[in-house]
């Protein structure tokens, strides 16, 4: 346990032995999670004890949880179309490893349709790590969706996606300093799911430090 780290967001960095061999041959999503969670509710519990926190909130913030039965789902905000009654949000689905990203359409309550834009792995962090692709993503109007990479203030990469109702466009564009072959085959292992792949990228990284996310 390493004390705080102040600032307008304190950190706390607690770290935890992981069995990974036996987490890498669970088969079954659902068994993944359960691990991930208990695991998480220790870390939580332990950090609380070390910082005298009120535990009452953990609690009922962890049968919350329970209440999910290991589905994690994310939606943002809604946002309307111009003129009709239809709106758009960005869901994030949460599997062992994955971020499942996908842009819906829905009326009321009613799904109209719903459009996968990316999976990242968390294999594959690198991607992540120092805004060095992904550092923010927003709705520009109501039809347009980007996700956003930057470099200082310049943008280095940006996906942006139109929406018109039952289509969706992506329009990829990268600053024309960045070798697009080189980044190409980056944005292939960030985004991949052939397990072989990803296998292949944890063989030959030279690290002992993994982040496992749900």
């Amino acid at each position: 346990m390493e004390k705080p780290i102040k600032g307008v967001y304190p950190l706390l960095n607690y770290y935890m032995p992981f069995d990974f061999e036996n987490y890498s041959n669970l088969n079954d999503n659902y068994a993944k999670k359960k691990v991930i969670v208990a695991m998480f509710k220790e870390g939580i519990f332990r950090a609380a004890d070390f910082m005298s926190w009120d535990i009452d909130p953990l609690l009922d913030a962890f049968n919350k949880v329970d209440k999910l039965n290991c589905h994690f789902m994310h939606t943002t905000t809604k946002k309307r179309f111009k003129g009709v009654k239809r709106y758009v949000q960005l869901e994030t689905e949460c599997e062992p490893g994955f971020y499942h990203y996908y842009l819906v359409v829905k009326e009321k309550n009613e799904l109209i349709n719903r459009h996968k834009i990316v999976t990242l792995n968390a294999f594959y962090n690198l991607f992540l790590e120092n805004n060095r692709v992904v550092s923010e993503s927003r709705w520009e109007d109501a039809n347009t969706f980007v996700i956003l990479g930057k470099k200082g203030q310049l943008e280095r990469i940006r996906f942006e996606y139109k929406l018109n109702i039952d289509q969706i466009t992506r329009i990829f564009n990268l600053e024309p300093d960045i070798n697009k072959e080189e980044f190409m085959e980056e944005f292939d292992l960030a985004t991949t799911e052939d397990l072989k792949k990803i296998e292949m990228v944890l063989t030959n990284r030279n690290t002992s430090r993994w982040h496992i996310y749900i």
